[in-house]
């Protein structure tokens, strides 16, 4: 909580708000002497994986393009949830007409 309110107030005295992306979070960045320092301030739950790859790279100076709105729907990362992917590969979600023709191999035959 502290940290986030640390953030709040450093994005007001000293950020320079650059862009918003699709989602409402905002981006800043701060010039000195003899460097930059960028940074965003998400809408809602702190989520990384709502910034697209055009802010991402703008964040880790890939490049120095402000980037426009993004026209692509984000999805929330699932991963470890009942939500997750699990794919047919998986055991228990072969069907059961598949497993009847099959045969676990053994050394001795």
């Amino acid at each position: 909580m502290l940290n986030h309110l640390n953030s709040l107030l450093f994005t007001t005295f000293f950020g320079t708000h650059t862009g918003e992306d699709l989602y409402g979070n905002q981006f800043y960045f701060r010039r000195t002497s003899d460097k930059e320092k960028r940074w965003v301030i998400y809408k809602g739950m702190y989520d990384p994986s709502k910034i697209s790859a055009e802010w991402h790279s703008w964040l880790h100076f890939i490049t120095n393009i402000i980037p426009s709105t993004p026209k692509k729907t984000w999805y929330p990362n699932t991963t470890g949830t009942k939500f997750s992917h699990n794919s047919i590969s998986s055991i228990e979600n072969i069907p059961q007409t598949a497993l009847q023709y099959y045969e676990s191999w053994t050394p001795d035959r």
